[in-house]
């Protein structure tokens, strides 16, 4: 099969950030093993063509053109204008995959749902993925919106995606509990499939690297802002240090920054800092880390896993630290209790909850070492459902299925 998947990021651009580049990666990986072509078409600063992997092709595709830049530069209203770059972004990516169809045969599109890509799809049989989704977030109060970004042009956007998603043949999300929200926000049906896990051995993982040799600590990676639980971190950094003298917290990912009180927004890892007063120092801020055999030995020689999340879409972040055996602290009614059974295989707590992740941190700290071990084990069970084989074989059937209905 040729599979294509138009999206707004791609592990190849600069600045790529987010669980949207790395699901893509390991997806196009896991296909183009098993012989099919694929075709990553992608927003950029150039138009060009490379070759990313054997059977993996990045089609490059710049935003708008000096002509429209020019019109959106003079229209005044801020939602039209957003409105007016959107459609013509989604009518140049659809005009590449016509193009690319047109030389190869294309046998299914996979649209990311972000800025509604899908809008002006082609005849070929498409799908969209979904990420997070505004009106989702917002059913449970889970996030705060960039300062600047008006309340009514989030709103033209969501439409916009909507749309998108209705003049898709099929639409699914990883995330059981985001499936049900889209499903009750929109009345579109939403099939579940699961993001694939990495199919790491964990027996081939290095050294930990020199910065961090020799100490102990609680690890947070990913994007860090509010709707990632920072806000609750922040909260509970101090307590967390103070009761635990032996432990550093560290922290990995873009720091998008923090809400502490409504319309204000700092960066993260300066309110942890802050926050944690004479611990300060304790804190450790190791940026975006790209080199994979690199972060994960900072994952799996982590005490602890701190992911309290507000809403998540199944994460990279929890099913990689899981794989590699971490022990997890989440959150409850964010999706994640999809992956993790509080006591079974991880831990969970309330949402917003400081108290109760310190306290959670504490009791999980003190448990047996078998009793870890057994812990860690059963994570890695639940991931092992997500094997790439698995992945493999459930994502065939759906495009099939979806191919189908359409002849």
């Amino acid at each position: 099969m040729h599979i294509v998947f138009a999206t707004t990021e791609f592990i190849t651009e600069k600045g790529y950030d987010g669980g949207l580049a790395n699901y893509l990666a390991k997806a196009s990986h896991i296909l183009s093993r098993h012989g099919h072509q694929i075709t990553i078409v992608v927003f950029s600063t150039d138009n060009q063509i490379i070759e990313y992997r054997k059977n993996i092709r990045v089609v490059r595709v710049v935003r708008g053109t000096h002509e429209v830049d020019y019109i959106l530069r003079h229209i005044k209203s801020e939602i039209w204008s957003r409105t007016l770059d959107c459609c013509w972004n989604s009518y140049k990516i659809n005009k590449k995959i016509k193009d690319i169809h047109r030389a190869s045969k294309v046998d299914i599109v996979q649209y990311c749902h972000l800025s509604a890509l899908g809008l002006f799809r082609t005849k070929i049989p498409s799908v969209v993925r979904m990420s997070s989704f505004g009106p989702t977030m917002q059913l449970i109060s889970a996030v705060d919106f960039q300062p600047g970004k008006g309340r009514m042009q989030i709103n033209a956007l969501e439409k916009l995606e909507i749309m998108a998603m209705k003049r898709a043949d099929s639409i699914f999300a990883p995330s059981r509990l985001n499936a049900r929200l889209v499903e009750r926000t929109t009345g579109i049906k939403v099939s579940v499939l699961e993001t694939p896990a990495m199919g790491v051995d964990c027996d081939k993982i290095k050294n930990m690297p020199m910065e961090l040799a020799g100490k102990k600590y609680f690890l947070f990676f990913g994007t860090m802002s509010n709707i990632k639980g920072l806000k609750t971190i922040v909260n509970a950094i101090y307590q967390i240090l103070h009761k635990n003298p032996a432990f550093d917290f560290v922290f990995i990912g873009k720091d998008c920054g923090v809400s502490m009180e409504e319309g204000v927004k700092s960066p993260a890892i300066k309110k942890l800092k802050e926050a944690a007063k004479e611990y300060s120092d304790r804190i450790i801020y190791l940026q975006t880390i790209k080199d994979r055999e690199r972060l994960n030995s900072i994952i799996y020689h982590a005490s602890l896993c701190i992911l309290p999340y507000r809403l998540e879409n199944l994460p990279n972040t929890c099913i990689e630290a899981m794989e590699l055996g971490q022990i997890v602290i989440s959150t409850y009614k964010s999706g994640i209790s999809q992956l993790i059974r509080d006591g079974y295989n991880g831990f969970l707590v309330e949402q917003n909850d400081a108290e109760a992740l310190v306290n959670k941190i504490s009791k999980v700290l003190q448990l047996p070492c078998e009793e870890k071990k057994r812990i860690s084990k059963n994570a890695q069970k639940r991931v092992a459902k997500m094997e790439p084989e698995k992945f493999y074989q459930y994502m065939m059937q759906y495009y099939k299925e979806v191919m189908n209905r359409r002849k």
